[in-house]
């Protein structure tokens, strides 16, 4: 029976394969170059899951076709992959974080079955970790206590990097929740301010349940609220007063949260619409363009 073992840090040091004998198959720096290459990269998180399922792929008929050595070596560099993959800020804090853990669960368990040791897997993302120090390109990280829904960050986060939250229907998961969103990004594609509206009208939906109801407004709001207060603090607050057009009388609520650089986060109940409610993250650098177009316009006006 074919098996991946480690055989001590010498002779691993040495063959730089997790302890490669004669015979016997590892996993090696050299193969997350094969995997990806040499060029310096940002290593989006779309790509990384499109590479792994592609190797995953590979795995599965190499196992059908009885090359069973090939197809555990692959299903390692599966596993170790997802495993970096789910510590991601774009997994990590969404739906598809517990989809993405259970198939790895499920992968570790024929990994040990089919003879490979935790040790083995243990130092296969020790390559990986080495590989992606050498290669990646670090993406500018926003200062401490800058305000961020779910990882995006106004001032910071790139139009890709916003593009690898959205599922392909477009939605980005927010408290378990798929809100659609509209994107406004600078010249630099670097995003200045996100809005997203919630409501069964805008077909927000139960990520988090698994059965991917509508969900109202008010139930969305309640939610955000007291996630964001835990994260963020106790936000300021105000009431309006609102009337439709048949002369019903509603309360929408703003609140607000402000970090130390001036970006803002508002959640209000009641958007432009009943049953509708906002999500909308702006950076400080979006609401001064936004004064100074405002002052260019007045001052243009002549009378």
């Amino acid at each position: 029976m074919d098996s991946l073992q480690a055989t001590g840090d010498t002779q691993t040091a040495k063959s730089n394969s997790l302890g490669r004998t004669q015979g016997e198959v590892g996993i090696s720096l050299e193969d997350w170059i094969a995997l990806f290459g040499e060029q310096r990269s940002t290593f989006r998180a779309k790509a990384l899951v499109d590479v792994s399922i592609k190797v995953s792929n590979d795995s599965a008929e190499k196992i059908l076709q009885g090359k069973k050595t090939e197809g555990l070596k692959s299903l390692l560099l599966v596993y170790t992959l997802n495993d970096y993959i789910s510590e991601l800020p774009q997994f990590s804090r969404s739906n598809e974080w517990r989809a993405n853990r259970k198939a790895s669960e499920e992968m570790k368990a024929i990994l040990l079955g089919g003879g490979v040791t935790a040790e083995v897997i243990k130092i296969s993302r020790q390559y990986l970790n080495s590989y992606l120090k050498a290669f990646q390109i670090p993406t500018q990280k926003a200062p401490a206590g800058w305000i961020d829904v779910v990882g995006i960050y106004p001032g910071y986060s790139s139009k890709e990097e916003v593009s690898d939250l959205k599922t392909k229907f477009g939605l980005i998961d927010i408290g378990g929740y798929g809100v659609m969103c509209a994107d406004e990004y600078n010249e630099k594609n670097i995003l200045v301010k996100l809005v997203c509206l919630f409501g069964k009208d805008d077909l927000t939906t139960d990520l988090a349940s698994g059965e991917g109801s509508l969900v109202s407004n008010s139930e969305v709001f309640q939610v955000f609220v007291k996630g964001f207060t835990k994260k963020l603090g106790k936000p300021k607050t105000s009431a309006e007063k609102l009337e439709t057009k048949f002369g019903v009388k509603i309360e929408s609520v703003d609140t607000l949260w402000t970090d130390k650089f001036g970006n803002e986060l508002n959640v209000v109940s009641v958007a432009n619409k009943v049953g509708r409610g906002a999500l909308i993250l702006t950076s400080k650098s979006y609401m001064n363009m936004y004064k100074e177009k405002a002052q260019a316009s007045k001052e243009s006006r002549r009378f």
